[in-house]
């Protein structure tokens, strides 16, 4: 799972997801263009993630992961 916490600052909206490596939603909501962002973020940084995810569960501090640019 992914937990991922998006800021807009010019609104200062803050939006809390759940997903799944794939990319699936499990809650949360998002406006459409910036789901396609995660989407395009996810599939790029998939590998980190899973890396991430091996380190959490061993207990090792995480990777920090590039934003999308």
């Amino acid at each position: 799972m992914i937990i991922i916490r998006l800021i807009s600052i010019p609104n200062m909206q803050v939006w809390k997801l759940y997903l799944v490596f794939d990319g699936s939603l499990l809650e949360g909501q998002l406006p459409k263009r910036a789901e396609s962002f995660v989407q395009e973020w996810i599939s790029l940084h998939r590998h980190e993630l899973e890396e991430n995810w091996e380190r959490a569960r061993s207990g090792q501090p995480l990777i920090n992961i590039a934003p999308l640019e």
